[in-house]
């Protein structure tokens, strides 16, 4: 089945079937907890080796991360989620919170004997990683934050209103409409905005709001605590000003990070220039063990 993706005025009728690729390079499990409920998880590597979390960002799955494979699982044993409500993950129609996606995590480094762990997170990624570290401070050692504020500093009335402006656009504006302006938001890049407009495929109004409501929650928290491990935080040159301005803010909070900026890329850093965001984390992960 194919379907019409709008960019810049420009149509392209795409078959997401041929977008997918093989997904071989990951081993699937189902995730059985009581918390779960089903929720997939894939890993890639030696499970002997210090376990790597990687979080894919919103409307994406476990896939956004194949670039990262070959690179990483030589030196980690890689664990990816499909997030709540992503992917092959169930749905869950009253919504979810970053909380129970931490859970899950944890579930998963209890299933492999893990007790410390480092987290690589995009976006939505970024930011239940620092949930996860804010919940589980002992077994976090090091986040790598891509695309992503921080969670713990006060928000800017910009932020604010972007993140109630997310919850409420499902509302009016169509869905093949909003699937496109989301898709064309994440990259400068043709092959990722189709990738993730293909992703957005399995998104219907509903989950994209509570994936949305999701987010916005986290920073009514108001959680004003410190982030003990070290962090990189990491964005492409090509980001919206608004988040530039907002994770440089994060980064100067924070009493043990370094910040990237990856050239070539916009929001999906790890998909839209894997070579240096690969280099980067790796750099980063082996300075910090």
């Amino acid at each position: 089945m194919t379907m019409l993706f709008i960019n810049r005025g420009n149509s392209f009728d795409l078959d997401c079937r041929d977008m997918q690729g093989s997904d071989s390079l990951w081993q699937g499990f189902v995730l059985e907890g009581n918390s779960s409920k089903g929720g997939h998880y894939y890993t890639a590597g030696n499970e002997d080796k210090k376990m790597l979390v990687l979080l894919h960002p919103a409307f994406a799955t476990h896939r956004c991360f194949d670039r990262q494979v070959e690179a990483l699982k030589e030196h980690f044993f890689l664990v990816v989620l499909d997030i709540r409500n992503h992917g092959a993950s169930p749905q869950y129609k009253a919504g979810f919170s970053y909380h129970e996606v931490a859970s899950d995590v944890m579930e998963i480094a209890e299933l492999y004997g893990q007790k410390t762990f480092a987290v690589v997170g995009v976006s939505m990624g970024g930011e239940i990683a620092q949930v996860l570290a804010l919940d589980y401070p002992k077994a976090v050692s090091r986040l790598v934050l891509v695309g992503s504020p921080l969670i713990t500093e006060e928000s800017s009335v910009a932020l604010s209103i972007l993140k109630r402006f997310s919850t409420l656009a499902p509302r009016f504006v169509p869905l093949a409409r909003l699937q496109n302006i989301l898709a064309e938001a994440t990259s400068d890049n043709m092959a990722v905005q189709k990738q993730f407009f293909c992703w957005l495929q399995n998104q219907d109004k509903q989950s994209i709001q509570q994936i949305a409501s999701a987010s916005r929650a986290i920073y009514q928290e108001k959680l004003r605590k410190a982030l003990d491990c070290p962090i990189l935080f990491m964005h492409g040159e090509n980001e919206i000003s608004l988040a530039v301005t907002e994770i440089e803010k994060g980064f100067k909070a924070s009493k043990n990070a370094q910040y990237v900026i990856v050239p070539k890329a916009k929001h999906l850093v790890n998909m839209e220039n894997a070579e240096v965001f690969n280099k980067e984390v790796l750099k980063f992960l082996h300075k910090s063990f």
